[in-house]
């Protein structure tokens, strides 16, 4: 048996993965609250006038910008 696998006692499951997803729920609550704070702030003051800031502010997202901001969290 290779030295990187830990076998885990019957029936611990439910109790590991009820845990997850309270961990996976604060991190997504974050990374959306601050994914529109963002998009927010790149619309300025008059958000309503200026929609195509918004389309570039979304195309312009990127997969290390999500790296970074789960880094933060």
């Amino acid at each position: 048996v290779p030295r990187d696998f830990v076998f885990m006692p019957a029936n611990t499951t439910s109790i590991l993965q009820s845990l997850d997803k309270g961990v996976i729920s604060a991190l997504k609550s974050y990374s959306l609250k601050s994914t529109f704070c963002k998009a927010i702030a790149a619309l300025g003051a008059i958000p309503l006038m200026d929609l195509g800031k918004l389309k570039i502010f979304w195309k312009g997202l990127t997969i290390p910008d999500a790296i970074k901001k789960i880094c933060d969290s």
